[in-house]
């Protein structure tokens, strides 16, 4: 079995803490085969992207390959953030649709990162042009349970689901595994990466949650049912607690705010 993460930032990024070189490190420590960068692409440019990627080869082996991917930012505030690799060039295209035709042109692939807040936004013939779907952004989201309204919106569209694990600063010990049904004994290279992942070849792993391509959970529960329908009430009151507290000049400590955001965390781990 082949296992991996996929969107993880390195000093390319604004935000990222760790250099290509020790993220590489972390995941030979954690026993990985594979690591998809998701790159910011306000910091990229042609050349930077060339340099990136020769960086990336010479930090693979038969045994640990490092993709290069860029995500990239839409919407009139930026906040629609669509991931790519497999591309050979850095692609300057502004406007949604047509950048998902460039990357399709050039065998590359797209997922629509943590789509949650934004999921209305997007109209229904551009959402057919992803490839996958983050079901479950282990930053963004809750650490308890995906949401089921993006387990739905994935299978209604048929995007592969992806966990992701949006890690800024290694070493991390929370992410989520994309697990790829081939043997480890044979060498393993962005291609072989790829088309596992287009052909559904795969499952994604987080505690004790798997999901399968479709957007399926493992042995499903009732349990579970309730954790995942949870999710949505808990973002609605969030949201409209965080309304309030702006509204009347409150600031809540840290503490608060985590609770309110992202408890249950041990619940499934």
């Amino acid at each position: 079995m082949i296992k991996g993460v996929i969107h993880a930032h390195s000093t390319y990024s604004y935000d990222g803490e760790n250099s290509i070189t020790e993220i590489s490190q972390w995941a030979t420590n954690n026993n990985l085969n594979f690591v998809i960068l998701a790159e910011h692409d306000n910091t990229f440019d042609v050349v930077t992207f060339k340099k990136f990627k020769t960086e990336c080869k010479k930090l693979s082996t038969s045994q640990f390959v490092i993709i290069p991917g860029i995500e990239y930012s839409f919407g009139e505030n930026g906040n629609i953030h669509v991931t790519v690799f497999g591309n050979n060039t850095f692609i300057k295209e502004k406007s949604l649709d047509s950048f998902l035709d460039i990357v399709h042109e050039n065998n590359g692939v797209a997922i629509l990162n943590h789509p949650f807040s934004y999921r209305d936004k997007i109209i229904n013939d551009i959402l057919k042009k992803f490839d996958f779907m983050e079901i479950w952004n282990i930053k963004y989201d809750y650490s308890y349970a995906p949401y089921r309204v993006l387990l739905n919106l994935a299978r209604k569209y048929k995007l592969k689901a992806i966990i992701s694990s949006d890690i800024h600063k290694f070493p991390s010990n929370v992410f989520g595994a994309i697990q790829i049904c081939s043997s480890v004994s044979q060498p393993i290279n962005e291609n072989l990466i790829m088309n596992k992942l287009k052909n559904r070849e795969y499952f994604c792993k987080f505690g004790n949650w798997e999901i399968t391509p479709n957007a399926k959970i493992i042995n499903y529960s009732f349990y579970r049912k309730i954790l995942t329908s949870l999710t949505l009430y808990h973002g609605y009151c969030y949201a409209k607690l965080r309304k309030i507290m702006q509204k009347i000049g409150y600031k809540p400590p840290k503490k608060l705010v985590d609770l309110l955001k992202q408890n249950f965390k041990k619940d499934e781990h």
